[in-house]
């Protein structure tokens, strides 16, 4: 039994970015996706190479706030129009 699944998040034992486990091959391989400075990357490595990632993935261009507005009007109370900054 493996011990990574497609979706996890990994990283290099030696130290690099969060990768994503996109599959694994028929050699035993893991393909690993990333992106750097907005560039996907994929590579394959092999399983002694890598190790759940403990910390989560940087979220780059994360809204800072999001504010609520009240319901336009003729729109339903429920309703909420969200905007970010």
């Amino acid at each position: 039994m493996s011990e990574f699944e497609n979706g996890d998040i990994v990283v290099l034992k030696s130290g690099g970015p969060n990768m994503t486990i996109r599959e694994k091959t028929p050699r035993g391989e893991y393909i690993c996706r990333w992106d750097k400075d907005g560039e996907l990357k994929v590579a394959d490595f092999r399983e002694h190479e890598l190790e759940k990632a403990t910390t989560p993935a940087k979220v780059e261009n994360e809204p800072k706030t999001l504010d609520t507005f009240p319901a336009p009007e003729g729109q339903n109370a429920s309703f909420q129009q969200r905007v970010t900054s």
